[in-house]
């Protein structure tokens, strides 16, 4: 059985700030929603009836699991002193820190079946975007345990300022040509939103880091190979794309998984 985590990014949309596991689990369930609306003809059987869709599909998931008191902390990435052992711990983690405070927070639910806790990693499912409430209970005679409950919307987390920024670069590909370096290629986002595109930065670190993303700024052009660094220790390490305009930087690509020698 995966793990599950819940995950909170800083504002930036891009680096980890605070990861939960979602231990004890107890019912997972996903709904895919693609409403049509009939529309009968008068005087005709169902067969003849239209089917109208004019709203688009989404997507949510609901996520029941037991908190109780437990050996180790559920937030192993939680950066604040503190413990996230206990009922106590955990309640006040939620309420204190994983809450959305931010209309811009935004959140990804992951279900980590390689064991790697990456996310957007080929083993695993990564959901992004953010949920909307957090139910906990407690029955008797289960009186050391609370029952929590939380719903997940899945999509694209944005301000209403920001839709006119740079859709996200598609089919990105890296590789590592020699040792100590990467390269990128991807193709042109399909909306470029208002402005035209300035740059483009790609961000790289190594896989299984809970270190900042480095950056490097690699021109307009995706039409050739972009090196992104040189003398890069060997290792494992993730890369995603992000377009910049006068707007500012666009929605992030898919991140992806380079060795570099």
């Amino acid at each position: 059985m995966a793990k599950v985590y819940l995950i909170k990014f800083q504002l930036n949309g891009t680096t980890e700030q605070y990861r939960y596991e979602l231990g004890n689990l107890k019912r997972i369930s996903y709904d895919i929603n693609t409403p049509v609306t009939p529309m009968p003809l008068p005087e005709e059987d169902a067969s003849e009836n239209v089917l109208i869709k004019i709203e688009g599909n989404s997507a949510a998931m609901t996520i029941g699991w037991t908190i109780k008191d437990e050996a180790i902390d559920r937030a192993p990435l939680n950066t604040v002193t503190g413990s996230t052992k206990t009922i106590r711990d955990q309640l006040f983690f939620f309420e204190d820190k994983f809450v959305a405070t931010s209309v811009d927070d935004s959140f990804a639910l992951l279900f980590d079946f390689d064991g790697s806790g990456n996310l957007d990693t080929d083993g695993n499912l990564t959901y992004r975007g953010t949920y909307t409430q957090v139910h906990v209970d407690m029955v008797d005679p289960a009186y050391l345990t609370f029952n929590a409950r939380i719903k997940f919307l899945q999509g694209s987390v944005a301000l209403l300022f920001e839709v006119d920024v740079v859709s996200e670069p598609i089919n990105l590909v890296a590789t590592s040509p020699v040792a100590g370096r990467i390269n990128a290629d991807w193709d042109t986002p399909l909306d470029a939103g208002s402005s035209a595109i300035t740059n483009y930065t790609v961000f790289y670190r190594i896989r299984d880091s809970s270190s900042e993303f480095s950056s490097a700024v690699v021109g307009s052009t995706n039409t050739v190979l972009s090196p992104v660094d040189t003398g890069l220790a060997a290792g494992i390490y993730e890369i995603f794309v992000m377009a910049k305009s006068l707007i500012g930087l666009g929605r992030r690509s898919q991140t992806k998984i380079i060795e570099v020698a």
